[in-house]
């Protein structure tokens, strides 16, 4: 017959045996529990939240532009950041209308990108300052196409937004064909070759309304 006290020191035994098992189990690294405080392409908000997102887009915009417009030398990568300052800037103001909210969690992730992308900009310094510029809007606004079409217009519920989203997607794309055609074209102008971008109608004017481009969305 086994003693009446063999079961109360297993006990004690199995709950030691499995803690090397428990410890083994993976915990979240910081980056996944803080995953919730930033935007990701197909990630949830709502409108406001959408809106504020947008509006932290644009304001990164305006202030990459002003430094290019004070730091670049080719005149059409002047004429260019002038065109994003405008243009981006009249967008956020067409943001007034509605509740955009740019203290949510994605809003500022968004801003803390547009921040660090502009410190890079400023340690560019003389001819390849242009370079840096119009590489930077063509990778930034290639973002901005993916965060609309994944993350910011399927969060309008309210059709004038939405019709508004779409509007501002399709001067964001203008604004990322821009910029490939001038950095083509800047490279091209280093190397003494002809780009094909030259084959092509006129993509700079005084104005977007010289262009032949729309306004942003009223």
């Amino acid at each position: 017959m086994r003693p009446a006290y063999s079961c109360a020191l297993l006990l004690p035994l199995i709950f030691i045996a499995a803690l090397p098992a428990a410890a083994a189990q993976p915990r979240p690294s910081p980056a996944v529990e803080r995953s919730g405080q930033g935007v990701q392409d197909g990630a949830h908000v709502d409108q406001p939240a959408a809106l504020g997102v947008l509006q932290a887009i644009n304001s990164g915009e305006v202030a990459a532009g002003r430094l290019a417009v004070a730091q670049a030398r080719d005149g059409r990568t002047r004429a260019y950041a002038q065109q994003m300052i405008d243009e981006h800037t009249q967008n956020n103001r067409m943001l007034g209308k509605w509740n955009a909210d740019s203290r949510t969690a994605p809003a500022q992730a968004k801003a803390a990108d547009a921040a660090r992308s502009l410190a890079m900009l400023e340690r560019a310094k003389g001819a390849a300052f242009d370079g840096a510029y119009l590489q930077a809007m063509v990778t930034d606004h290639q973002a901005a196409l993916q965060t609309l079409d994944n993350t910011l217009i399927p969060a309008a519920h309210d059709a004038e937004v939405k019709a508004f989203l779409q509007t501002t997607r399709d001067h964001v794309r203008t604004h990322h064909q821009l910029a490939q055609r001038l950095l083509e074209q800047l490279a091209a102008k280093r190397t003494g070759t002809t780009p094909q971008a030259e084959q092509r109608p006129p993509i700079m004017a005084a104005s977007t309304r010289e262009a032949g481009h729309e306004d942003w969305p009223r």
